[in-house]
This record gives structure tokens, C-alpha cells and sequence, in this order.
């Protein structure tokens, strides 16, 4: 009997003991979930459907494919990064390697390497943006707007085609500004993304040749360009859901004595979507 009292109050000094034990460790929260938008395992892949879209929105299905596969974990510019490959047309049907390239997320953003651009830029801007940072800030779940840094175009005529306008343009120089804008959520196919935009500015300076009296000839005007804006969708843990561009041919400006005019461009950029069609990532959002 009394044995048995003995073992009772053992192990109830024993229960007691662990309770307080347990009572005075820290709580430990689990784990919170990733915020990156490429919280994608390798292996990952996404087929985009590419469409042309006019100055209307109207857009029509152009029947051609890009995939995007996730390779391999690396490091960037002494970064960790995930390295990307691209392809014109499916991949199961042929397609050829376009390029491959690097995506950084830290921070609560996401940057690429630069030749990321290549993919769906004119080459006449392409040679422009070489003049950028390796790396480029595409996303940010912060800040509502930046830029990069500014990149000097003392020959940005050759952006235009000034063959045929009454106006005799000498040059044209200036610089380039790239700018950022988040925007809001919107649902692209179904799932929930975050829009970024992004523009290529020009500011610039024209020089022209007149016959007048007056002023006296040449004149110089400066003037702001719009050259390209692409939207950007992302969604969390899923990736890049669509890239898009609305078409731009020309630069409208006020030249002096000559009242408005519109500066042609000398490339095409053509109005353009590409949207997610088919992956094998499971979105957790």
C-alpha cells in the first residue's frame, strides 16, 4: 500500500515538473510562407500562348508557343539565383533555345538579368539596354515606383524615320530613362497576380533647319518620348503569368514655327500578349 502511495506521488511530481518545463519554453511559430514569385521547385515549366493586340486592345491568336523551364539553383553575380530557360515555340515540338537567364528574389523583389529583355524588345532598344545593369529590378512588393539609371543616346535619330517629314531634322540627342510602377491585383486566366509596368522614356533634344527670318536657324526644342511600355503579371509561387506591350509607331511633339507633329519610329513595336497557356506548377495563392 504504501508502495503504491509512493508511485503515485512520483510520478505526479514527475507530471507536475514537465508541465512547468514545457510552460516556460518559447512558443516557436511556424515557419511563414514563401513571398517569392518563383517559389517554384527546378523542373518547373510554363507554355505561353502568344497573341498580337492592336491599338484597340483587340487581340488575336497568333497559334505560336514559348517555354519557359526553371533548370537549376546557381548563383549570380555572387547571388543566388535560379537559372532560366527559354524557348521560341513548345519545347516538345522543336523549339529552339532563345536564352537562358537568371532570376534573383531578395527582399520582397525580384530582379533578372538583363538579357531577360531580349526576348520581346526591338534590337534598336535591345543595344540601348545593354548600357544597364546586370541585373534589373522587375518587381517589388514595396515600393510603388523606381528607375533605373539613366543611359546617355547621342544618337537617337536613328530611332525615327524622319525621310519623309516637311521638317529638316539635323539630330536628335538625349537620354534614356527606364521607370517602374506597381500596380493592383488583377486576375489574368484565372489566377491572382500583381501588375508591374514598365516604360522607356526619352528625353530628348531636336535640332532643326529652317528659311525663316526668324528665329535664327537652327533651333533647338526639347521634347519627351514615349518609345515602349510592357506590363508585367506575376503571381506568387506560380511565376510570370503574362508579359504584354500596347503598339507604339510614333512620337507626337510640338516642334517651334511648325505647330504638332508626329515623329515615325524607324522600328516596329508591334502591340503583343504572352500568357500563361499550360504549366506543371501548382499555385498556392
Amino acid at each position: 500500500m504504501r508502495k503504491n502511495f509512493l508511485s503515485k506521488t512520483v510520478i505526479i511530481l514527475a507530471t507536475v515538473i514537465i508541465f512547468v518545463a514545457c510552460k516556460d519554453d518559447p512558443v516557436v511559430p511556424p515557419p511563414p510562407p514563401t513571398d517569392n514569385y518563383f517559389g517554384t521547385p527546378n523542373g518547373s515549366w510554363w507554355v505561353y500562348s502568344n497573341h498580337t493586340v492592336d491599338g484597340e486592345g483587340n487581340s488575336q491568336d497568333l497559334n505560336k508557343f514559348d517555354t519557359l523551364r526553371q533548370m537549376k539553383d546557381t548563383t549570380f553575380l555572387n547571388l543566388p539565383s535560379k537559372l532560366m530557360q527559354h524557348y521560341f515555340n513548345n519545347v516538345t515540338t522543336g523549339g529552339v533555345n532563345t536564352a537562358n537567364y537568371h532570376i534573383i528574389e531578395r527582399d520582397n523583389k525580384l530582379f533578372v538579368s538583363k538579357n531577360f529583355f531580349g526576348l520581346f524588345m526591338p534590337d534598336l532598344l535591345v543595344q540601348y539596354l545593354n548600357a544597364l545593369p546586370d541585373t534589373v529590378r522587375l518587381a517589388d512588393r514595396v515600393n510603388n515606383s523606381w528607375s533605373l539609371a539613366e543611359i546617355d543616346a547621342p544618337n537617337l535619330s536613328e530611332l525615327f524615320d524622319l525621310s519623309d517629314l516637311p521638317i529638316d531634322i539635323l539630330n536628335i540627342t538625349g537620354k534614356f530613362k527606364i521607370e517602374f510602377k506597381r500596380g493592383s491585383n488583377v486576375s489574368i486566366s484565372g489566377y491572382n497576380c500583381h501588375s508591374y509596368t514598365m516604360q522607356i522614356k526619352a528625353m530628348a533634344v531636336a535640332v532643326i533647319e529652317h528659311n525663316l527670318p526668324f528665329p535664327p536657324s537652327p533651333i533647338e526644342f526639347p521634347f519627351e518620348a514615349l518609345f515602349a511600355e510592357f506590363n508585367f503579371y506575376l503571381s506568387q509561387n506560380l511565376g510570370l503569368v503574362e508579359v504584354s506591350a500596347k503598339p507604339i509607331d510614333g512620337v507626337t511633339v510640338s516642334i517651334p514655327i511648325y505647330g504638332t507633329h508626329t515623329l515615325p519610329l524607324d522600328y516596329t513595336l508591334a502591340g503583343f500578349k504572352k500568357t500563361l497557356k499550360e504549366t506543371n506548377v501548382v499555385p498556392t495563392n
